[in-house]
C-alpha cells in the first residue's frame, strides 16, 4: 500500500464535488489535467487491476509452455486515442477511478472542495485505454518537444466501491460501450449467481488453472481445457433454479462431477499439450459443444444416487451401423470418425474439404440428447 510518510496526502484533487446517494457519498466528480495524470501514471500512484478488468493474455509456445504474459490492452486503440488527443480531435471521453473500500484511505474537505488520498492507490476500473493514451502523449511531448497544452483537462469520476462493486462497474460500462468478449464479461460479472457458481467450481475442482478466462476461444498452442463462457452457459442451463439456498449444494456436486468426469473422459481435465493436440485432432470430447452437454447432464444427474455409474457409461466402447457402407463401426464415443457425429455435428467445409464442428442450437441439442440416452436420463 502506498502511504505518505508524514500523514499528508500523496494525491490531492481540487475543485471536487461529492455525489450523495441515500445520505452517503457515493462518488466524486472533478477534472484532472493531462500533465498531472501522466505524472500519477508514471509514478504508479494509480493502477489497473487487470485481474478484474480485461485480464492478462498468456501466449503459449508449441510445447504448451507459457511464453509471454501481458495485459489485455488494445494498443492500436491506444495509439488512435493518443493521436486524436495530440491533434486536438478527441472531443469525448471521461476517466474513472475507484477508491476501493478497506484498501484506500481518503478524506474529503467540503470547505475547500478537496479530495485527499492518504493511503492505498486508486484503481482504474474503466477508461484504461484513455489513461494509457494520456501517458503515451505525455512521453511523446517530453521526448519530441512538440507543442501541446499539458493543462488540457479530462472529466474524472471517482467511485467509492468495494471490489465486487468495481467488477460490476466494469460490466455496466462495457455493456453500454465497447463490450468485452463473453468469456471475460461472464467471469467479471460475479453478481450473476450462475457466473459465480461457475467461478467457484473452477477454483475448487481439478479445472483450477486450466480455464481460459480472457479469450472466448482457446488457441492451438494453449493447454487450457475450456473457456469460462462455456462453463457459465453450461451451469446456467443445468441449474436454472439456482439461488442462494441451493448454491452450496450445487457447488459441491459440480466439483465432484467435474473431477469424476475427468476420470471417465480424461480429455475434460488437464492434459500435456502434445496429448491435447492429439485429442483435438481425433475427438470432439473436449470441444465447447460437448462441454455444454456434459454440464446439462450434471443438471439431470444431480438427484440420481447412482450418478457416477451412469456417467461412467460415457467411457464405454461405442458401436453403431455406418450409413456410408452398412458396416459396424466400433470405437471411442467421442472419436471424430464415429458415424454418429458425421454430418450431424461434423459438417463438411467445402473450401477446406475438412469436417468441422458446427456449434449451433440444433447440434448442441443433438449431442445432449445422445449423451442423455447413454446415461439413462
Amino acid at each position: 500500500m502506498v502511504q505518505s510518510v508524514d500523514g499528508s496526502p500523496f494525491i490531492t484533487l481540487h475543485h471536487v464535488r461529492p455525489v450523495w446517494q441515500n445520505g452517503t457519498i457515493r462518488k466524486f466528480v472533478t477534472t484532472v489535467s493531462v500533465g498531472r495524470l501522466g505524472d500519477l501514471l508514471e509514478q504508479e500512484l494509480i493502477w489497473v487491476d487487470y485481474d478484474y478488468q480485461r485480464g492478462i493474455k498468456i501466449t503459449w509456445d508449441s510445447e504448451g509452455n507459457e511464453k509471454k504474459r501481458e495485459p489485455n490492452v488494445d494498443w492500436g486503440r491506444v495509439d488512435e486515442i493518443t493521436q486524436a488527443l495530440l491533434n486536438g480531435t478527441l472531443f469525448g471521453g471521461s476517466l474513472t477511478w475507484n477508491l476501493r473500500e478497506s484498501e484506500v484511505k481518503f478524506e474529503y474537505d467540503e470547505t475547500h472542495e478537496e479530495l485527499r488520498i492518504l493511503g492505498g492507490r486508486p484503481t482504474i476500473p474503466d477508461s484504461n485505454h484513455r489513461h494509457q493514451a494520456i501517458l503515451k502523449a505525455c512521453k511523446l511531448v517530453e521526448v519530441t518537444g512538440m507543442s501541446f497544452d499539458l493543462n488540457y483537462e479530462f472529466p474524472l469520476l471517482v467511485e467509492v466501491l468495494p471490489l465486487d462493486g468495481e467488477r460490476n462497474l466494469f460490466k455496466e460500462y462495457n455493456q453500454l460501450g465497447r463490450p468485452a468478449n463473453p468469456t471475460r464479461s461472464k467471469w467479471i460479472d460475479q453478481a450473476d449467481l450462475h457466473n459465480k457458481l461457475a467461478s467457484r467450481v473452477m477454483e475448487d475442482s481439478g479445472l483450477r488453472g486450466h480455464v481460459e478466462v480472457v479469450r472466448n476461444t482457446i488457441s492451438t498452442n494453449s493447454p487450457m481445457v475450456v473457456t469460462f463462457n462455456t462453463l457459465a452457459k453450461g451451469v446456467s442451463e443445468a441449474f436454472p433454479d439456482l439461488d442462494e439456498m441451493n448454491f452450496q449444494a450445487y457447488r459441491k456436486f459440480l466439483c465432484e462431477f467435474v473431477d469424476y468426469l475427468a476420470k471417465v473422459r480424461p480429455e475434460t481435465g488437464y492434459l500435456p499439450l502434445s496429448r491435447r493436440k492429439g485429442v483435438r485432432e481425433s475427438s470432439i470430447g473436449d470441444s465447447g459443444l460437448v462441454f455444454g452437454a456434459y454440464f446439462r447432464l450434471a443438471g439431470n444427474l444431480f438427484i440420481a444416487k447412482d450418478w457416477q455409474s451412469r456417467l461412467a457409461r460415457l467411457a464405454d466402447k461405442y458401436s453403431c451401423t455406418d450409413p456410408a457402407d452398412g458396416g459396424i463401426w466400433k470405437g471411442d464415443l467421442m472419436g471424430r470418425s464415429n458415424p454418429l457425429w458425421r454430418d450431424t455435428v461434423l459438417r463438411l467445409n467445402p473450401k477446406s474439404g475438412n469436417r468441422q464442428i458446427a456449434n449451433r442450437t440444433e447440434t448442441r441439442a443433438f449431442v445432449y440428447d445422445k449423451l442423455k440416452s447413454m446415461v439413462g436420463v
